[in-house]
């Protein structure tokens, strides 16, 4: 089984970023944008990463595959913000790419849907989480054989 750890919006804290790479211990790291650090540092601990609106650094958009599952990450900001219609755009473009997969991030709450067959990540933040509880969130993804297996929004609750 291969273990994806999804994250977004750590807006420059390397520890909470490091310490939740560490806890969970995956396969993959996916950061959908607004990292707010170097890119060395990003590239370094990261495999796959987009540039968001509070970044310099970094693709807009990445398109890449997993053990047979196609992924499309991109930060999400380029989307609409009127509620459902981003949801929308985003599994038509995820579409066009041939993704099951779509990963986004910028509103800072977590969701996951799937719809028309292709999974919709947004892992939320951990550091300025936006849902009810103001609790910082993180997503995994397990996949084996070219499936999806399952996946899940974390709390990130340091002790």
């Amino acid at each position: 089984m291969t273990k994806i750890l999804i994250i977004s919006d750590t807006h420059g804290d390397k520890k909470v970023f490091l310490d939740v790479i560490n806890y969970e211990n995956p396969n993959y790291v996916i950061h959908a944008g607004d990292y707010e650090v170097d890119v060395a540092f990003i590239s370094r601990n990261v495999d796959f990463f987009v540039k968001g609106n509070c970044d310099y650094e970094g693709d807009p958009v990445k398109l890449f595959n997993i053990d047979g599952i196609n992924f499309f990450l991109t930060h999400g900001n380029q989307f609409s913000i009127f509620k459902g219609l981003i949801s929308k755009q985003i599994i038509k473009t995820a579409k066009m790419y041939r993704a099951n997969v779509a990963i986004t991030g910028h509103t800072h709450k977590e969701e996951i849907e799937k719809e028309d067959e292709i999974l919709r990540i947004n892992p939320g933040s951990l550091i300025r989480p936006r849902n009810s509880r103001g609790i910082p969130t993180y997503a995994i993804l397990n996949i084996s054989g070219g499936e999806i297996v399952d996946y899940e929004i974390k709390e990130w609750n340091p002790i």
